[in-house]
């Protein structure tokens, strides 16, 4: 990944989906998986 801003700001993203996955319920792994393409048509290749 060229830009260390996005690779932190998806895995904030993911540890914040995790966390509400755990506390509603929800399947953890499929979350954090959305979590982390959540803007992943904002990324040039």
């Amino acid at each position: 990944m060229k830009d260390p801003y996005r690779l932190a700001h998806s895995y904030r993203v993911v540890n914040i989906g995790k966390e509400f996955a755990e506390k509603e319920g929800l399947n953890v792994e499929d979350l954090m998986i959305a979590c982390l393409l959540h803007d992943v048509s904002d990324f040039e290749c």
